[in-house]
């Protein structure tokens, strides 16, 4: 007994704990929510809503890649970085200490920089998309009973987007400092509220809007819940409020966030555009198939990532340390945990995913084992060439954006190309031979180049 209770304790202590908790309540929320999804709301509906999904990534576009270059300056800064550069970092002396302390005043100025930014930029990106892409939204909701619904449902999802990215950056901060923690703990609790109000919603028969509205209580939760926890566990409230908008911290941050924008960019094309091509080539009911299987994928990507991804805070304070070897330690240990994660849990899905499914009796299904094997392996191979791009990343150099953007469009040509062939599968298929081609073999090259030393 005292044993197990000695487990518990650490175990929450552990960021993998609560990163595996949050990614855990994501996949059995959604293997709550996906049978009552799928009793409740008919195919086109569903086909519908993976379209959101798909189109509001978009957003996270218009970050300009941002996001990324925040969680890195503050990283740097937060261990101890005498100021922000514009390539590279202001490095400590050989192994310095790690108990350095942070620079608050160039944190002042960053927040009050990022704050400002990212008010402008999302309520612009609320006012173009909402209107831009709505009319194409009407248009194929009149394939379903209630496109009135599906509007309504379509603008209130663009609205939590655009809040993520108004007030998103308080999440950024709070990772920076490497309370990764205390982020995913945010995370559950903003899930909980997404499930709350979707699965009333859905009960209460609100269709569509039902999934809408949980995820703008999720996008209120989190972001509200993120700035307290910054401004406390920080001890920087006073600055947060004192900080104002510093036009030489954007042009410092500016020239590595379009690159990471342009990066992100090429992500977006090689893995969320690809349900949007399947709606405009082939049915609503063949992409809520394909969409219900990314999601599941998604999910797997998830828990398998935590490994990986807990540590890129740590990985910024360390390279201002100048502590090369002990990256170089817990990255190969965290991106092994992270391969046979994926492994082992994609299997599973493939064996018995489709199985599961059909004893719902809804009206989407699974594609075929043989389709999902192969979307299995295209993800797997992104999830693996994410790990390494970001271990390179935390240089605060960016060797992959020209060839990522280059991939994405690859990607998406191939996609439509192969999906007029072969269906669904044609798909995945394209994101693993233009992978092959271009960026798998170029991340591996990235990270041995990062690890030597040669820039």
């Amino acid at each position: 007994m005292g044993l197990l209770k000695n487990y518990l304790i650490r175990a929450k202590q552990s960021t993998v704990f609560w990163g595996a908790m949050a990614s855990g309540l994501r996949v059995g929320g959604n293997l709550l929510m996906v049978p009552i999804i799928l009793y409740q709301l008919p195919s086109g509906e569903v086909g519908l809503w993976y379209i959101f999904l798909s189109l509001g990534l978009v957003f996270n576009q218009l970050d300009l890649g941002f996001g990324q270059s925040v969680v890195r300056a503050t990283g740097y800064l937060w261990g101890g970085a005498k100021r922000l550069q514009t390539f590279g970092f202001s490095s400590n002396q050989k192994d310095a200490p790690k108990n350095v302390t942070p620079n608050t005043q160039e944190l002042s100025k960053l927040i009050g920089t990022i704050r400002s930014f990212y008010l402008v930029l999302g309520s612009i990106s609320f006012a173009i998309i909402s209107v831009g892409i709505s009319f194409w939204i009407w248009n194929k909701a009149q394939e379903t009973s209630e496109p009135q619904k599906v509007l309504a449902a379509w603008l209130i999802y663009c609205l939590s987007c655009s809040l993520n990215l108004a007030i998103g950056f308080w999440g950024h901060l709070l990772v920076g400092i490497n309370h990764m923690k205390k982020n995913e703990q945010l995370f559950i609790i903003s899930l909980l509220a997404n499930y709350s109000v979707s699965l009333s919603g859905l009960l209460l028969d609100f269709g569509i809007l039902a999934l809408a509205l949980g995820n703008l209580a999720m996008s209120m939760v989190y972001r509200i819940l993120a700035k307290k926890y910054f401004e406390q566990l920080s001890n920087l409230k006073s600055n947060t409020k004192q900080a104002r908008f510093c036009k030489a911290t954007l042009a410092i941050l500016w020239p590595n966030s379009w690159r990471s924008g342009v990066m992100s960019l090429g992500n977006y094309l090689t893995l969320s555009a690809s349900p949007i091509v399947c709606a405009s080539i082939l049915t609503l009911s063949e992409t809520a198939s394909y969409g219900l299987a990314l999601q599941l994928f998604r999910a797997i990507n998830q828990i398998s990532a935590i490994w990986t991804r807990v540590k890129i805070p740590l990985y910024h304070q360390l390279r201002v340390q100048n502590h090369i070897n002990e990256i170089k330690r817990i990255f190969y240990q965290r991106v092994t945990l992270n391969f046979l994660t994926y492994v082992s849990l994609s299997t599973i899905l493939i064996i018995f995913g489709p199985t599961m499914i059909d004893l719902i009796g809804g009206e989407t299904t699974l594609p075929t084992v043989f389709i999902l094997s192969v979307i299995g392996v295209s993800y797997g191979l992104e999830t693996m060439k994410g790990a390494v791009a970001n271990m390179v990343l935390t240089e605060n150099k960016n060797p992959f954006w020209l060839v990522w953007l280059l991939s994405g469009v690859a990607v998406l040509v191939a996609s439509i190309f192969f999906s007029g062939l072969y269906g669904i599968v044609g798909l995945p298929f394209a994101m693993i031979v233009v992978g092959l081609v271009t960026s798998y073999w170029w991340s591996v090259r990235e990270l041995i180049r990062s690890f030597r030393g040669i820039r």
